[in-house]
Order: C-alpha cells, then sequence, then structure tokens
C-alpha cells in the first residue's frame, strides 16, 4: 500500500518516479500517470518524467498518447537527446515513416554516440529499413572509440543476413531476429 510522502521527499524527482512506476506495476496507471503530469507540471525543464509518461502510455497501448508527452517535452527541451531519441523510437514503431525520418535528422544533428546510434539501428530493424539501418550503423562506427561495441560489431555482421533473409526467406528473418533477442538478453 503506497501512502503519502513526507513533503521534502515528495518533491524529489527520483523519488516520484519510483513512486509512480510502483503505482503503474499495481495496475493503478491512472494514478501513476496523474503522479506524473503533476510532475511535468512543477518541474518541465527535467527529461525524466516526459520519459516515464510516455512509457507508460506506450505500455497501455496509447503510442498517440506517448509522441504527444514527448513532443511536449521537446517544447521545453528541444535538444534534449533522450526525448529525441524517444520521438524517433515511438515514431518507428507507430510507422509514421515521415515524421521519423524528420526526427532522425533532428537526432543525428545532436551528434548521438556509438550506443545511440546502435539502438536506432536495432529500431530500424525491427522494421525492416535496412538502408536506414545501415546508416546508423555507419555513424555509430564513426563515434566508436578504437573498440566498437560487440553489439555494432554483431549488428554489422547480421544486417546482410537479414537483408537476404527477407528478400529470400521471411523464417530466416524471423529466426535471426529471435537469436537476436536471446543475445541481447545475455
Amino acid at each position: 500500500h503506497l501512502q503519502a510522502l513526507p513533503s521534502p521527499l515528495a518533491e524529489r524527482i527520483d523519488v516520484v518516479l519510483l513512486r509512480a512506476e510502483s503505482l503503474a506495476q499495481l495496475k493503478r496507471a491512472a494514478e501513476a500517470q496523474t503522479l506524473l503530469e503533476d510532475l511535468i507540471r512543477k518541474q518541465p525543464q527535467q527529461p525524466q518524467p516526459y520519459l516515464a509518461l510516455a512509457a507508460l502510455c506506450e505500455t497501455s497501448g496509447q503510442i498517440a498518447q506517448a509522441i504527444e508527452t514527448i513532443k511536449r517535452g521537446l517544447v521545453q527541451l528541444p535538444q534534449q537527446p533522450q526525448l529525441q531519441e524517444a520521438l524517433l523510437t515511438l515514431l518507428v514503431r507507430a510507422g509514421q515513416a515521415s515524421e521519423a525520418s524528420d526526427a532522425a535528422r533532428r537526432f543525428a544533428g545532436l551528434s548521438p554516440n556509438e550506443f545511440q546510434c546502435v539502438r536506432m539501428a536495432r529500431v530500424f530493424l525491427a522494421v525492416r529499413q535496412f538502408e536506414t539501418v545501415s546508416s546508423w550503423l555507419q555513424r555509430a562506427r564513426e563515434t566508436a572509440n578504437e573498440q566498437p561495441s560487440a553489439e555494432l560489431r554483431f549488428l554489422e555482421a547480421l544486417l546482410p543476413q537479414q537483408q537476404g533473409a527477407h528478400q529470400q526467406k521471411p523464417e530466416l528473418l524471423a529466426e535471426a531476429r529471435q537469436k537476436y533477442d536471446e543475445l541481447l538478453k545475455h
């Protein structure tokens, strides 16, 4: 049972985010949403409440509301990379290609690091936009330190197989995607 927090503790953003997450896990999404909206009103210059509210909306199947939440955050924080990345990811998942393309350009303009580029490659791989995957992997390679991450090397090796499987045998694509998902879990 979640009770009201003492005032100083209730103002800490990390505590409020944990409380909202706990409420959502207890299937009290409406209360979590209200808590996050209140936090956004009190601290509009913080990206975390927008990200948490968008995740809550996406989890409940309200992807349009998740996108609008992130866009609200970007009005306050237009150069915030986490919000830009979240918007791009949501737009791709929603199949909004034109808006996703614009968001990708804005995100790329923020000079994302290797890991952000790899995450974008994974997002586009999931929707089989192989040319876009390739360009994000290239950008990841350019931003990588002397030793690129194992995930970058894996995606670079996987991409040609994915392209071939998609063109020839869709069941191979599903098998490769399953192996990739298993690898990410470990």
